[in-house]
């Protein structure tokens, strides 16, 4: 018999007679259940990333194999790289053509080319620059969370400053 059968409960109507809570949500929501459950042991988890950390010099395979790790849960937050810190004069260029096959497949999702179209028409109204290689767009954002569509990179001048940006962010961080 399961250890916690019978001393777990699944409810979406309100909630009371409890002894501990476990929450997940965004980081708006996070303050809501602290503030909720504020008198009882709580485990309370907010937004986390996805984080890739390239030095500059990955082969082209190399930066092909990160789409697995770009599109395979896009959208779903921490379960994709949704930002990448990159050198300062990394060449953008070859991270989006290697890229391109596997943004390719998500052409025929209609919810992601919307979300592309969509991400497009607001950095070009705004005069954002990006990379764009048909079906992934790459700009540059100190944002570990991008919109579908969209991949972050966060420049980083030395080693030094990439493991600072890792460790100050370490809360927000799933997986580097």
């Amino acid at each position: 018999e399961p250890k916690f059968k019978g001393r777990s409960e699944f409810t979406t109507g309100l909630v009371s007679n409890f002894d501990a809570v476990i929450a997940t949500g965004s980081s708006n929501t996070n303050r809501y259940f602290d503030y909720y459950f504020s008198k009882w042991p709580r485990i309370v988890r907010s937004n986390r990333s996805g984080l890739a950390i390239l030095n500059g010099t990955e082969t082209r395979d190399e930066l092909a194999r990160l789409s697995d790790d770009v599109f395979l849960f896009y959208g779903l937050g921490c379960r994709n790289v949704s930002a990448c810190l990159v050198p300062k004069h990394f060449d953008t260029g070859l991270l989006a053509d290697a890229l391109a096959a596997g943004a390719n497949e998500l052409t025929n999702n209609h919810k992601w080319v919307n979300n592309y179209d969509y991400q497009k028409a607001i950095m070009l109204v705004n005069n954002e620059p990006f990379v764009d290689n048909g079906s992934l767009l790459l700009r540059y954002a100190h944002s570990l969370v991008s919109p579908v569509a969209v991949l972050n990179l966060i420049p980083y001048e030395n080693v030094d400053e990439a493991l600072d940006f890792v460790t100050n962010h370490a809360t927000e961080l799933q997986c580097t």
